[in-house]
């Protein structure tokens, strides 16, 4: 047996320690004294066992092959010729040697060893074992064709074994990205074992599966569920905060996919669910700008007037403020309310980036303004229409000259730059 180490754990109490490579020198100590067969086979196939303990996979496939050539094996046996005991002793070796093969990166070496092995019938845990194997090899390979091959093996591993086979088919999908598929596995895992010790895990998983898919919704009934199920389990504060973060990002799931109204919903609920998570106050300015892109701005003031209300004292106070005024200004042209919030936001603000952008407006918006242009270069024949824009200037004259081109070209001997001529007059 391997060998124990006394220690003494952090509580003072006295452990022992296995000590797997005493137990390596002990049995091959053996070995060169010289034992009978059948305790010979017996310690070479614990020395397999300890090395692939220590992950040394081309060393242990290496004693699993001795005692396979020791049984007279040149070649790999064919179970099935062989009489029963004699056949389970090299399937269990056959076994071993194609579990270290596949571990030390020989792949062909390993499948025809776990095929020999699962061809023939042992009990139905180590069929399930060696079905396991083989997927693990089959995913390995890589490409949609393998990974299908692998699925089938777990599948069949899922009614020889169980639990275990039914975690890894779960799992394969979530490496492979099918995380419906995934979800629907950790679901069918947690109603096939529910008392299971890992099945608590793997609700938390399969929601986990759910909300990598976008379904948010499934995926906050999955873990509140579990939070009624498993009110003492570890995971109860983290999957407590996974249900705010799936609250949260369904809000940009819905703007992703070009759902405004979705999103701004799904915002708004957040922020009304859970007001005092430091996202709140972000969920809410979320929800103005989408109100603002969609036109909505009277929505738009209010939701950002809640926000310099409710959170004016974190940092999407002053960008709040600043945004409603931009909107005043830049959307709805009511300038003077927009002074009066940029010099509200200054008052409150006075040391913020948004505070020193309010003032620059305020000088902009305060300061004579005169613009005169024209929306585009006319064709021939076309009726011609100035943008005339002013700030503060109570009276303005405005004369339009028609303009001869054969009288321009006399004059000058070209055409180009007449597009830009009413900035010379």
């Amino acid at each position: 047996c391997i060998r124990d180490r006394p220690y003494t754990d952090d509580l003072g109490r006295k452990q022992k320690r296995r000590n797997i490579d005493a137990a390596l020198g002990s049995y091959r100590r053996a070995l060169a004294i010289g034992v009978g067969p059948v305790e010979k086979r017996r310690i070479q196939a614990r020395i397999a066992t300890i090395l692939e303990e220590k992950s040394q996979w081309p060393q242990a496939a290496a004693a699993w092959n001795a005692l396979l050539v020791g049984a007279g094996f040149k070649e790999r046996p064919k179970l099935r010729q062989l009489p029963g005991e004699e056949a389970a002793r090299a399937r269990t070796w056959l076994i071993g040697r194609g579990r270290a093969s596949l571990r030390a990166g020989q792949r062909p070496q390993a499948r025809g060893d776990l095929k020999e092995a699962a061809a023939w019938k042992g009990d139905d845990a180590s069929t399930a074992g060696v079905l396991m194997l083989l997927a693990e090899e089959r995913f390995q390979v890589g490409g949609a064709g393998p990974f299908d091959e692998g699925v089938a093996y777990l599948r069949d591993a899922v009614k020889a074994g169980g639990a275990p086979a039914q975690r890894k088919l779960a799992e394969a999908f979530e490496r492979a990205g099918q995380l419906e598929k995934a979800a629907r596995e950790w679901r069918a895992f947690v109603q096939a074992y529910p008392e299971d010790d890992y099945a608590a895990t793997a609700q938390h998983r399969g929601a986990q599966a759910l909300y990598g898919a976008g379904r948010y919704d499934d995926a906050i009934a999955a873990w509140n569920r579990f939070l009624a199920a498993h009110p003492t389990h570890d995971l109860w504060k983290q999957v407590r905060a996974s249900i705010v973060t799936a609250a949260f990002a369904k809000g940009q799931a819905a703007k992703n996919a070009e759902d405004p109204r979705g999103a701004i919903d799904a915002w708004r609920a957040f922020a009304q669910k859970h007001e005092d998570d430091p996202r709140a106050p972000q969920a809410l300015f979320a929800t103005a700008t989408t109100q603002r892109e969609v036109g909505d701005h009277d929505a738009a003031l209010k939701t950002l007037g809640g926000i310099a209300g409710r959170y004016g004292r974190t940092n999407f106070g002053p960008v709040a403020r600043f945004l409603g005024a931009v909107i005043l200004e830049d959307d709805l042209g009511r300038l003077d309310d927009a002074i009066e919030a940029y010099e509200e936001l200054i008052k409150t603000y006075g040391n913020t980036g948004e505070a020193n952008q309010a003032r620059n407006r305020i000088e902009r918006l305060k300061r004579k303004h005169l613009e005169i242009r024209m929306d585009r270069v006319l064709a021939l024949g076309q009726t011609p229409v100035l943008r005339v824009e002013t700030r503060n200037i109570e009276k303005l004259g405005v004369r339009v000259y028609r303009l001869g081109l054969e009288e321009y070209f006399e004059r000058k001997g070209t055409l180009r730059g007449v597009e830009n001529l009413q900035l010379e007059i």
